[in-house]
């Protein structure tokens, strides 16, 4: 028998949340430093954070819905 679905604490599932929200961050700072040519690195962080926040979001809903 195996009890390895009751070792995850709220600690454990923030972390896992966080590190599948990062190909959010990496799109969203790509696409936003493609965005703003003229100053790609304050672009590049607006559209990471955007993107992070989307993929929280999302994971939040998703999270809450099962």
């Amino acid at each position: 028998m195996s009890d390895i679905g009751s070792l995850f604490t709220a600690a454990d599932i923030a972390v896992m949340v966080l590190v599948a929200s990062l190909p959010g961050l990496v799109l969203g700072a790509f696409g936003g430093a493609l965005l703003h040519r003229s100053r790609r690195v304050p672009g590049a962080l607006y559209g990471g954070l955007a993107g992070l926040s989307l993929t929280l979001l999302a994971w939040s809903l998703f999270l809450t819905a099962t």
